[in-house]
């Protein structure tokens, strides 16, 4: 989990976004909100009833003050 302030803190929120390739924010859903762990703990979401095809996932933090974070690197999965 990310940070509030870099590596320090705790991130109030986080959004896992979802879209098939390529990458394109405008269609992106989310499939997840939630509460992030303490920083710098290792996290996991498991996604299950994707049809075949290239998708694409990515994390945005927000924190106590709203302020919305970049997104995290594009991470893609093809399923067969």
């Amino acid at each position: 989990a990310s940070g509030d302030d870099g590596q320090l803190g705790q991130a109030r929120g986080y959004d896992l976004l979802h879209t098939t390739c390529p990458w394109d924010l405008a269609s992106a859903h989310v499939l997840l909100s939630g509460s992030p762990a303490r920083s710098g703990a290792p996290e996991r979401q498991v996604v299950q009833s994707l049809i075949p095809g290239q998708h694409c996932f990515a994390v945005r933090s927000s924190d106590e003050a709203g302020n919305i974070s970049d997104l995290s690197n594009i991470a893609q999965v093809a399923i067969p």
